[in-house]
């Protein structure tokens, strides 16, 4: 997770020096957009479509770059909540719960399936580090260590290095009913 600015966070999963290319860029535009000190402040949306045009381009031009973004934050403009999605191919969308990798496959649907706007911010905490425990159950290659960035009007908070509580026992049903 890489935090753009005090409004936008962008994680990355694919090829990380092409995820890491595009990153710079963007820290380097928010640099040169604060030393104008104009008071425009790019928030997530515009971060989000600049990533599609960039990701479309690249592919059109047989040159794409192996990576995917999900873009979230506080959009300054019209004071709402945002995440974004954006392909490797440019392809883009902004819904109110997103995943990338394995998560976009098997994590989604449990998401969609909790997902509450109305909910408490420790509760949208519990309900991903819910989820990832799940992908994490069934990935081999993942880890249980993980980051979360929780954006509003107020604050930008960053939680590194989050251990989850994984469970590998298993019950069967017989030995369940024999006791």
């Amino acid at each position: 997770v890489y935090q753009i600015n005090r409004y936008t966070s962008v994680a990355a999963t694919g090829e990380q020096a092409d995820s890491r290319f595009l990153i710079d860029i963007m820290l380097a535009d928010d640099r040169e957009t604060s030393i104008r000190d104009d008071g425009h402040v790019k928030g997530p949306r515009e971060y989000h479509s600049w990533l599609a045009r960039i990701l479309y381009h690249r592919r059109t031009k047989g040159n794409p770059l192996w990576t995917y973004f999900v873009v979230a934050g506080f959009d300054p403009g019209n004071k709402k909540p945002f995440i974004g999605y954006v392909s490797m191919l440019g392809v883009s969308y902004e819904c109110p719960t997103v995943a990338s990798g394995i998560a976009g496959y098997a994590g989604l649907p449990f998401l969609r399936d909790q997902y509450d706007p109305t909910m408490k911010k420790e509760t949208a905490i519990d309900i991903v580090k819910q989820c990832l425990t799940l992908m994490y159950k069934r990935d081999c290659r993942s880890s249980n260590l993980i980051q979360l960035a929780v954006i509003d009007a107020k604050d930008y908070l960053l939680y590194d290095n989050i251990t989850l509580e994984v469970d590998f026992e298993l019950e069967l049903e017989e030995e369940k009913t024999r006791d």
